[in-house]
């Protein structure tokens, strides 16, 4: 029998076990696509640490769970999951195992681009106005029923990837086919895969439209448990000028809330989001605007924040948030501090501007000791740099953490730090 009780891990990635494995050892029994753990270069987890399975048939993974905490005597503590595309897998093993965790309908609704926002707005919350798009002429129908100003995205799925702001007829064109030929094909097909939705709606065929909202773009880590929200952290998401649209250049700390954002109403209407999915004990990620002085909903997630917000809440005087999900997740009462305790820091992701093979990437040394917090790069010298659409993820290079000055903008601070990113490829260094 493990030598404590173990929580189990859904369907993450090698790199982030890797780093699991670090932070709480002894104390987690992961569950690894073996295509997954064969991709990555670092040291695997013992076996009775990790069940190797494919992990898209819930049944045959639910059956490798089981026969593993039989077979090993394992006491499980709790069930969680850090990607969206493994929460209907997690929701699935809960309930066959008696574990807490969501329903699969309440994870279908919050993966539903669609479901999501129909729900908050029969709750009186503020969201997009949306609609199911099939082909070309329903898109440009709502197109010009929504001002000619429209995002259309993948019913499912996380990211910039398939996020596309449309603004003239080409755009919806393009924008639709991209998304009827590539999402198919993905390679992380689970990302894009929804059940149990209503309507019968296939997400591969059927996508999502819904107008543009203009205003400043927030996200926030929260967690509702016994009727009371917490929120976690708020940020700031600041986006890039000469990407594509979806794109978040960093995310900023904010250690009050903005004006027209009173912390009670912020607390009311995250709550009521995550409730009106069916999400009623949860450590959930938001992402909101905040516009003509009201919150629009644009997407609530029972899983914590990604991309750099690990790092940048830690630096910044926050949990260590991904032990902190381990912690809910396994019943223990979680330390969260106030937001006025945080550091007023900066995450600004780093992205390689070509495709290549890595010669150089560094941070002057004299740049890090006089402006930098953190500088955390996963990329190394002959690492093989794809550009999208062959590769979203290949790409990124790595986070860098500063704290503002005042009476500078930020976006011009996070300018000059990408400029002094050194990014050398094929004997010509570029700036990313």
């Amino acid at each position: 029998m493990s030598p404590r009780p173990q929580v189990l891990v859904i369907g993450t990635t090698a790199d982030y076990i890797d780093d699991l494995r670090q932070r709480a050892p002894g104390r987690l029994l992961f569950v690894t696509d073996p295509a997954e753990r064969e991709r990555f270069a670092g040291p695997a987890p013992a076996g009775h640490e990790e069940i190797l399975c494919p992990l898209e048939d819930p049944d045959l993974v639910t059956t490798a769970v089981r026969r593993f905490v039989e077979r090993h005597n394992v006491e499980i503590a709790g069930i969680t999951c850090y990607d969206c595309e493994s929460l209907a897998l997690t929701a699935h093993i809960a309930a066959a195992l008696g574990l807490p965790f969501h329903s699969a309908a309440a994870i279908a609704r919050a993966r539903s681009k669609f479901h999501a926002k129909l729900r908050w707005q029969e709750a009186g919350l503020t969201a997009p106005r949306v609609k199911l798009m099939r082909n070309v002429t329903d898109v440009l129908e709502f197109w010009r029923a929504a001002g000619r100003d429209i995002v259309l995205k993948p019913l499912a799925g996380s990211g910039s990837e398939f996020v596309f702001r449309c603004r003239d007829e080409q755009a919806c064109l393009q924008a639709i086919r991209t998304m009827q030929t590539r999402i198919p094909v993905h390679p992380n097909r689970r990302m894009y895969a929804l059940e149990r939705l209503p309507d019968h709606v296939s997400p591969v065929d059927t996508f999502c439209a819904e107008t543009y909202v203009g205003g400043a773009e927030y996200s926030c880590d929260a967690v509702i448990s016994n009727g009371e929200l917490r929120v976690v952290r708020l940020t700031k998401k600041l986006p890039f000028e000469d990407e594509e649209f979806g794109t978040t250049m960093a995310y900023q700390i904010l250690n009050d809330y903005p004006r027209y954002l009173p912390e009670r109403e912020l607390r009311v209407v995250l709550k009521n989001a995550a409730r009106s999915l069916g999400l009623y004990h949860a450590w959930f990620m938001a992402d909101f605007k905040l516009y003509k002085n009201r919150i629009w909903l644009l997407e609530v997630t029972p899983r914590p924040g990604g991309d750099c917000l690990p790092a940048l809440v830690s630096a910044a005087g926050g949990p260590d948030m991904r032990l902190a999900v381990l912690d809910f997740a396994a019943g223990q009462r979680v330390s969260l501090p106030q937001l006025a305790d945080y550091r007023p820091l900066v995450g600004l992701q780093c992205f390689a501007s070509r495709a290549g093979r890595l010669r150089r990437l560094e941070m002057p040394e004299d740049f890090v000791r006089s402006k930098l917090v953190q500088v955390c790069l996963n990329k190394r010298p002959g690492d093989v740099v794809r550009l999208p659409p062959e590769d979203y993820d290949s790409r990124k290079l790595g986070t860098i953490i500063f704290e503002p000055v005042a009476r500078v903008p930020v976006e011009a601070q996070c300018r000059e730090i990408r400029k002094a990113l050194k990014v050398e490829m094929e004997e010509t260094v570029h700036a990313t």
